[in-house]
């Protein structure tokens, strides 16, 4: 796989968590040391087209999952969203038939007593046969949050703008 936009490499501080196979029930108050592996475990699932996994990870009765993306130019942003559980699997199905593979570069979040989700952020480097460059690697950065009492991903929103780096990276 290519390098990140920008001559960027991912953070290889989280590639142990490629090596992680068993994925223990998570705590009902969870920790990031809790949810890294479910995390990875969701996009081992993604990167391999496991519809059965997906469908188990994601909550039937209340999901949001949307990309949002702009490339150098394009004046306009293309975005996919969702809050319907068939339509997410549907486009699971269609990302693994233009071979997207997501790659876990920064993870970071913290439980929230007041939503009772773990509320996280991340950027995943991700390659595709229809992105612009075919087989080469674009940095998105993104947000969500899971249901740690229930072990689901309730939201998954993550993003590129590469116009707007552009304008402040090159003034």
């Amino acid at each position: 796989m290519a390098a990140c936009q920008n001559g960027d490499v991912p953070d290889t501080r989280f590639s142990k968590l490629h090596t992680i196979v068993v994925v223990k029930p998570l705590p009902s108050i969870c920790t990031i040391d809790d949810v890294y592996p479910f995390m990875q475990q969701f996009l081992d699932a993604f990167n391999s087209g496991d519809q059965e996994k997906l469908r188990e990870i994601f909550k039937s009765t209340y999901v949001l999952f949307s990309v949002k993306e702009r490339y150098l130019g394009q004046t306009e942003f293309k975005m996919f969203y969702t809050r319907h559980y068939d339509d997410l699997m549907i486009y699971f199905e269609e990302r693994h038939a233009n071979n997207e593979i997501l790659v876990l570069s920064m993870f970071d979040g913290s439980y929230s007593e007041y939503r009772k989700t773990f509320e996280y952020r991340f950027e995943v480097v991700r390659s595709a046969d229809d992105l612009p460059i075919p087989n080469d690697a674009y940095l998105y950065s993104g947000k969500g949050n899971m249901s740690c009492a229930e072990g689901k991903i309730l939201v998954w929103s993550m993003g590129i703008d590469q116009t707007m780096e552009q304008q402040i990276g090159g003034g």
